[in-house]
This record gives C-alpha cells, sequence and structure tokens, in this order.
C-alpha cells in the first residue's frame, strides 16, 4: 500500500507540473513545441492515476520516457517527473 500511495504523490506531482506548463507556468526547459505531447501524456498519467486508485493491477502502457528521451531537452524537469511517474509505474505492473 505504501508504495502504491508513493506512486499516487508521484503522478498527481507530474500531473500538476504538465498542467502548470500548458497554463502558461513552463518549465524553461521544456519548450512549448512539446505541448500536444504534454497533453497526451497528461491523458495517459490519469490513466495512471485511475488504476492505481481503483487497486486494478496496472497494464504496461506505450512509454513516455522514450519519446522524452528521444525528443526533448536532457535538462526538462518536466520530462524527468513524467519518466519517474511512469518507472514507478512500471514497476508495479511488473508485479
Amino acid at each position: 500500500m505504501v508504495q502504491s500511495e508513493r506512486l499516487l504523490q508521484v503522478i498527481r506531482h507530474a500531473k500538476s507540473c504538465a498542467t502548470a506548463h500548458l497554463s502558461g507556468l513552463r518549465d524553461a526547459s521544456t519548450p512549448a513545441i512539446h505541448d500536444v505531447q504534454i497533453e497526451e501524456f497528461l491523458a495517459m498519467l490519469s490513466e495512471m492515476e485511475a488504476d492505481i486508485s481503483s487497486g486494478r493491477c496496472p497494464p504496461r502502457l506505450p512509454t513516455m520516457a522514450h519519446i522524452i528521451a528521444d525528443s526533448w531537452p536532457l535538462d526538462s524537469e518536466l520530462g524527468r517527473k513524467i519518466i519517474e511517474a511512469e518507472q514507478l509505474y512500471g514497476k508495479m505492473s511488473a508485479h
């Protein structure tokens, strides 16, 4: 249970940062050109949150980390937060 609570915290923080970015409070290291991806990632993070909140065993989702690693600046703080959430989620789905 502690692991799922930690995961929910990380997901919610990533969602909050993504929402702030889309609202104009941009992380300087994440250009606006990634807004469409961020909107898609926000939807995926919401799905992840719903799975964990409902107690369902998380399915494996398409990876956001590969997209971020391939096309985002390496110093993107938002990218790191999204990747952290996805990695923790992946660990839960492996169990």
